[in-house]
């Protein structure tokens, strides 16, 4: 696990070479533009290999080195187990969709409506199921991991939470009217 802090993000580039030429399992994809968060992951989703895909949003800051382990615990908990994360969300009404986030059980891996996108881990068969993410179906941000959680239970899959902490935090920052839920009106 590397820590590093980015002073610009012309300096991102450069850092994330240099990682690179450090640790052959890193291999920077460059865009070119701003693809928004699900055109992102669809393209590093393209150029990943492995049967687990891990999401980090570059605002999430991971707090324990085994983090990774814990969510594959999840994952390998059941074959239809498709996606696990850091903020999972259970839904306490078909009436109202009022919710609970955040949800977690000590020592029990239980299956949750969806996992906040900021820390995801999926399973990369799951993702091959359902046809990768749907980026064009989004603005650059919005709800997509919420379409995610429903999107696999559609294919037969499970989102669950997981057995253990996944320790983050995360430093979302509401600008550009995302999340805005009418606090300035």
């Amino acid at each position: 696990l590397l820590a590093q802090s980015f002073t610009s993000l012309t300096d991102t580039p450069q850092l994330l070479r240099e990682l690179a030429l450090r640790d052959g399992r890193v291999r920077p994809l460059f865009a070119g533009r701003n693809l928004g968060i699900p055109g992102g992951r669809q393209a590093g989703l393209e150029e990943a290999e492995g049967e687990y895909v891990l999401f980090l949003d570059n605002d999430t800051e991971i707090e324990r080195s085994d983090f990774m382990e814990v969510m594959v615990q999840a994952l390998e908990s059941h074959p239809n187990a498709g996606s696990t994360g850091a903020f999972a969300t259970v839904y306490t009404s078909d009436r109202n969709d009022s919710f609970i986030q955040c949800v977690h059980v000590p020592g029990l891996i239980a299956p949750v409506a969806w996992c906040s996108g900021y820390c995801l881990m999926v399973r990369r068969s799951a993702l091959d199921d359902i046809g990768g993410l749907d980026s064009g179906f989004f603005q650059p941000y919005g709800s997509e991991d919420v379409y995610l959680g429903y999107k696999l239970r559609e294919h037969g899959w499970m989102t669950v939470s997981t057995a253990d902490l996944v320790a983050v935090t995360h430093h979302i920052a509401h600008r550009d009217y995302h999340y805005d839920y009418d606090w300035q009106k």
